[in-house]
């Protein structure tokens, strides 16, 4: 997942969500949600892709947070990955 200057921070902020004190997620655009360790160099622990995930409810990770205003099914998201 690249970081492009013309991006709205606020679209990857909308995007990213700390698991714990070492831990966090992040979807990308395109659905592409990876669940990072931050010690030892950022480590990928994880991935997963989330289909449609621009068609079921279009841009909305645009102007509200990902993570904090959708509902899932699944509350233990680690069974994701």
């Amino acid at each position: 997942m690249n970081v492009d200057n013309k991006i709205d921070p606020v679209t990857v902020i909308s995007r990213f969500s700390f698991v714990d004190e070492e831990t966090f997620k992040i979807v990308s655009e395109d659905g592409i949600e990876k669940l990072v360790h931050i010690d030892n160099g950022f480590i990928e622990l994880g991935y997963n892709y989330i289909p449609l995930f621009k068609e079921i409810n279009g841009e909305e990770y645009k102007t509200y947070p990902y993570y904090s205003y959708r509902e899932f099914d699944d509350l233990d998201f680690s069974k994701r990955f």
